[in-house]
């Protein structure tokens, strides 16, 4: 089985068959891809461990509690995390819509709105909604881009679409619909709660935090605070339009 997760490619040694997988399944040969091995062992408390090989060498060990394949797909995905931060990129938390060729990232804690942030997007802006919960990013050719992702929380929404990143806006909920410059150590302070940092090896966290440190210095960063309307949205464009962040 071959993937493509934000430009890297991987050659599995199984197939499966879950729906997410499939969605981002490439035709490629192997010496295009990182080779991933699995082997399974059971721990003393009888989870089972699934031990992730890239190119002979042990990479992650991923625990589970049952062998359904979802279960699988799971502990495959998270093993692999530290090879696509090897390769620069990041998962965030976040909902991500495509309007106008441009990704809109709207970043923030478990139930702030994302995902209904977005399907405002949808109805009122003719947006396409990506992913309603985690969008992966990377820099390609000097520019960040989103990239699509099978993993998509409890929302129903789980695309294979990348784009460049027009913003990411930090949103919370408030009574009016307004708009803010955020300083860089707010940025990080929020934007770093929000992505994904398993247990890596070092070497792993150091490639993590500098790739965080460059996306935060490079990507325009705005505070979101809004009502769940049609104007919400529209306050989003005009402000994009304005400063010239869409095409």
């Amino acid at each position: 089985m071959f993937i493509e997760l934000a430009g890297v490619k991987f050659a599995f040694d199984s197939e499966s068959s879950t729906r997410q997988w499939n969605m981002f399944s490439v035709d490629c040969s192997e010496s295009e891809c990182l080779n991933i091995k699995t082997t399974e062992s059971v721990d003393e408390t009888g989870k089972t461990l699934l031990h992730i090989y890239a190119d002979g060498e042990e990479v992650c060990v991923s625990k589970f509690n049952d062998g359904s394949d979802y279960q699988r797909f799971l502990g495959l995905y998270a093993g692999i995390f530290p090879l696509l931060v090897q390769n620069g990129v990041i998962s965030l938390h976040a909902s991500y819509v495509l309007y106008d060729g441009k990704a809109i990232l709207f970043t923030g804690p478990s139930g702030v709105g994302k995902t209904t942030h977005a399907e405002l997007w949808q109805l009122h802006q003719g947006a396409v909604i990506v992913n309603g919960d985690v969008v992966l990013i990377r820099k390609v050719n000097g520019q960040y881009c989103a990239f699509g992702t099978p993993i998509c929380g409890s929302s129903p929404y789980c695309e294979n679409i990348s784009a460049p990143i027009s913003a990411v806006f930090l949103i919370d909920k408030y009574d009016e619909n307004k708009i803010s410059t955020v300083d860089d150590f707010c940025a990080v302070g929020s934007i770093l709660k929000e992505i994904y940092r398993p247990d890596m090896k070092e070497q792993y966290q150091n490639i993590l935090f500098e790739t965080i440190d460059d996306f935060i210095n490079t990507v325009p960063v705005f505070s979101l605070k809004c009502l769940p309307d049609r104007d919400a949205t529209q306050t989003v464009k005009d402000f994009l339009e304005q400063r010239e962040f869409l095409n």
